[in-house]
């Protein structure tokens, strides 16, 4: 019963090796390609190219309490999100990604952005939280500042409350 035992273990430990291989840092690096591209394609506007690596169930969520805080669909990311965005941005955005975490299940880009909104500079911090699985981003949550959202591209005036 040993023998067939260590035989038995002697076959498998190679499975678990493989996969364990399947699951290691080609996969991270896999999943931060795949974020990172995605903001490169929508950014240089190949929005067929950003829809190919998304799940057909993904969905976008952006954080924060301003106007255009909410969930999105595929879809509504490409037809109503994006088109605010860049509404807001006319001369685009450029993202410089300052650290990334990662793993089998996702990324995590920390990130500083530099635009001219349309009501001034508009530089703000992001944190960009992507989910990934099978190659295929999930969910999109983008953290920033919603309050240098609502001044610098939506025009609100902080007021004193008494």
């Amino acid at each position: 019963m040993r023998d067939q035992l260590n035989r038995l273990c002697t076959l498998i430990a190679p499975l678990f090796l493989l996969a364990g291989c399947a699951s290691g840092p080609e996969v991270r690096d896999g999943n931060i390609a795949i974020a990172r591209g995605f903001l490169d394609d929508v950014l240089a506007g190949r929005q067929e190219a950003a829809k190919a690596v998304l799940a057909e169930d993904f969905e976008f969520t952006f954080m924060g309490h301003s106007e255009i805080s909410r969930s999105y669909d595929r879809d509504a990311y490409f037809d109503e999100w994006l088109p605010v965005v860049f509404t807001l941005l006319p001369n685009g955005i450029t993202l410089d990604v300052r650290d990334i975490v990662a793993d089998e299940a996702g990324v995590v880009l920390t990130v500083r952005g530099d635009a001219a909104g349309v009501n001034g500079e508009y530089d703000n911090d992001y944190a960009m939280v992507f989910r990934i699985r099978d190659g295929r981003i999930i969910s999109f949550e983008e953290f920033c500042s919603d309050l240098l959202v609502e001044t610098r591209l939506f025009e609100r005036e902080l007021v004193e409350i008494e």
